[in-house]
C-alpha cells in the first residue's frame, strides 16, 4: 500500500518557493488523508482558528 503525505511548506525553500512553515503528516491512504481534512474535528479547528494564518494544504500520493 502506498503512503500519502499532507504537506505545508517551511524552512529550506529552493527555486521560487516562499520561506514558510512546513508540516508533513503521513497517512496510510489517500482516502484517509481526505477524510481527515474533511472531517468534523479538522473543520471545527479551522473554524476556531479563524483567519489567523494563510493555509495552503497539498495532499499527495507517494509510491
Amino acid at each position: 500500500m502506498s503512503k500519502v503525505y499532507w504537506i505545508a511548506a517551511y524552512r529550506a525553500v529552493y527555486e521560487q518557493g516562499l520561506q514558510e512553515r512546513t508540516i508533513v503528516i503521513e497517512f496510510d491512504s489517500l482516502e484517509q488523508a481526505i477524510a481527515t481534512h474533511d472531517g468534523s474535528a479538522y473543520q471545527a479547528a479551522l473554524k476556531a482558528l479563524g483567519d489567523g494564518a494563510d493555509r495552503d494544504i497539498r495532499i499527495i500520493e507517494a509510491s
